[in-house]
């Protein structure tokens, strides 16, 4: 059975690279249509950007220019979000891609109360730290 995203690929392979579409088939290899990985790689990005996908590194490590097109339409499928495959998603474990703190860090503009110095430390994080000298300075 032919992918449904195979007419997706074929026509974006057309678009970006030129390709006849009446010469790719499900068992053509990026290297008999004449791409190198390069191609491959813009093509896997594009579909990352406009599906909101990330491959992970084992799915990337599955194609090559001698993948079929077949093989790029099955790993970019199970990329696809909600499918449960090999996508890494676009969040990370404790929130951090949605900007929360980690627990007991403080919250982004929080300024410590007992009147410690905070301009050593990063934006948005608070120093509970005492202004030291910098190393190396004499006076």
């Amino acid at each position: 059975m032919t992918s449904s995203l195979f007419p997706q690929v074929v026509g974006e392979l057309e678009r970006s690279f030129d390709i006849d579409p009446g010469t790719a088939t499900p068992d053509t290899t990026f290297e008999a249509l004449g791409l190198d990985s390069l191609a491959l790689l813009e093509l896997v990005t594009r579909y990352e950007d406009e599906h909101g996908a990330e491959l992970s590194d084992d799915a990337q490590d599955r194609l090559s220019t001698t993948s079929t097109l077949a093989d790029v339409c099955a790993v970019l499928e199970q990329c696809l979000p909600g499918s449960g495959g090999a996508a890494t998603g676009g969040g990370s474990a404790g929130g951090a891609a949605t900007g929360d703190a980690p627990t007991g860090a403080p919250a982004t503009g929080d300024a410590p109360t007992d009147g410690a110095s905070t301009s050593d430390a990063p934006t948005g994080e608070a120093s509970t730290a005492r202004a030291v000298p910098p190393t190396g300075r004499t006076s």
